[in-house]
């Protein structure tokens, strides 16, 4: 995807990894005159009156009315406020799980994990049957690495609750991540049958049929990731992809800017873009998106490697030279990065460098079975070997 001249197996960017979704549902209960509790999964209507403030005023011992308050000043967006409301209940009533619960998931959201890991445990520690906190747990034990232990509360979780889309959704993105396209596959059906508009389910499981060279089904999904959610930066994104590998120029690069324009940082679409315009000639504006790219993500090895070729290309060989020396710090496994910057180091007559940087070009092509690419740059090493 570089320029004609130089061998290319640099691809298009999906995510990077497969985003999860956590069942944020704040729970409100109703206690009753024995103080015993009944779970409800619904969030309080905002607008009823707000009896809980004045309650709390005058029973400063009712974990109730701290609850209840709790709820409401979650639903309203004072995530603090109703951290400290479920501190208090915990304090009043140790053995209350919702309360552990409830103020794990807003820990959870104020980017809080490790508080949030420890009420997750402790709300399970005291009902086994909560489905979403070992749901949201398992999400946490993902995203810290720990894959078995999140696979293991996702399947808890399902066992709760066979009909929880997003549950399905999480285990299809630990599988995706993970390398189990079908298993992955499998889930993200089965979101989509529990949940018809669940909207990133459709894109993931686009992606893999993508992936797996299911073209038309992988538009299809794009489009109905679309279709409910048109404000999907990642399916425009992705939906460009699948275009512009068809030869749908026009289409992806109307798809790109869609993409950027509902998220200005959107990165992989700036990159993506950057690359049809390599492809159609238009140096200029492949510029300025490989240039908006790294401004993003100073830590994108490929933008650097391709910005290089342009400026390689444009005569401008210190430059080139400079990105092309942070690609390969950035990725030591960038067989492109290698390959330009030996091209380069041969027009500025360092041939020993140039000998050693398409060397390891060519033995890292190699390396991942690249043969087109592996014998291309063979032939040009043995070219420079030979002046």
């Amino acid at each position: 995807m570089f320029c004609n001249s130089t061998p290319s197996t640099d691809r298009f960017r999906f995510e990077l990894k497969t985003p999860f979704v956590r069942n944020m549902i704040i729970v409100a209960i109703i206690f009753t005159s024995s103080s015993t509790t009944h779970a409800l999964a619904a969030q309080v209507n905002k607008q009823e009156t707000l009896t809980p403030f004045m309650l709390v005023q005058q029973e400063p011992n009712s974990a109730a009315s701290y609850f209840e308050r709790g709820v409401r000043r979650a639903n309203s967006g004072n995530g603090q406020g109703a951290i400290a409301d479920f501190s208090q209940v915990i304090q009043l009533d140790p053995n209350n799980a919702l309360a552990y619960y409830n103020r794990g998931v807003l820990r959870d959201q104020s980017g809080d994990i490790q508080g949030a890991l420890t009420d997750y445990n402790r709300s399970i520690q005291l009902d086994p049957s909560n489905a979403l906190a070992y749901s949201n747990r398992g999400v946490l034990r993902d995203e810290l690495g720990d894959i078995q232990g999140a696979l293991a509360d996702y399947n808890r979780a399902i066992q709760l609750n066979p009909n929880d889309a997003l549950t399905y959704y999480n285990t299809g993105a630990l599988r995706a991540n993970s390398g189990d396209s079908q298993g992955a596959l499998t889930d993200y059906n089965r979101a989509i049958e529990l949940d018809p508009n669940l909207a990133i389910a459709y894109y993931n499981r686009g992606n893999l049929r993508f992936e797996s060279g299911d073209d038309q089904g992988a538009l299809t999904d794009y489009n109905r990731a679309i279709e409910l959610d048109p404000n999907y930066s990642s399916a425009y994104n992705s939906r460009g992809i699948l275009r512009d590998e068809s030869g749908d120029s026009q289409g992806a690069l109307t798809d790109y800017n869609r993409a950027i324009e509902l998220n200005p940082n959107n990165v992989r679409a700036y990159y993506n873009r950057g690359l049809l315009y390599v492809n159609s000639g238009d140096s200029r504006e492949a510029l300025a998106d490989f240039n908006r790219t790294i401004e993003l993500d100073p830590n994108f090895s490929e933008a650097y490697n391709n910005r290089g070729n342009l400026q390689l290309n444009s005569g401008n060989q210190q430059e080139a030279l400079a990105d092309f020396n942070r690609a390969i710090e950035l990725n030591p496994d960038n067989a492109e990065a290698y390959y330009n910057r030996g091209r380069l180091r041969v027009n500025l007559e360092a041939r020993q460098g140039a000998v050693a940087d398409l060397q390891t070009a060519a033995d890292l092509f190699q390396a991942t079975g690249d043969t087109v690419n592996y014998e291309r740059v063979e032939e040009v090493l043995r070219r420079v070997q030979q002046q």
